[in-house]
């Protein structure tokens, strides 16, 4: 197996959104070869609703890279 650097950029940009689009927290973990960990805190006076985390990241070569996972809140 060859080990060769990643063409992805170093920074990868989480959000979690509300049904509404806006922002409830956020976090900017760095990517290393072919991924990127980390954590993001959700706020503890969060309402129920559908929420989504959004991924977003791009290549060194300019291509977009992005994934979204849908959940809901029940309280």
């Amino acid at each position: 197996m060859a080990h060769t650097p990643s063409t992805l950029s170093k920074v990868v940009y989480v959000e979690l959104v509300d049904s509404q689009d806006k922002i409830i927290a956020h976090q900017k973990p760095n990517a290393e070869f072919s991924g990127a960990a980390g954590d993001i805190t959700i706020p503890k006076e969060i309402d129920e609703n559908t929420y989504v985390l959004r991924v977003e990241g791009i290549t060194n070569d300019g291509r977009p890279v992005n994934g979204f996972y849908g959940f809901n809140v029940l309280n």
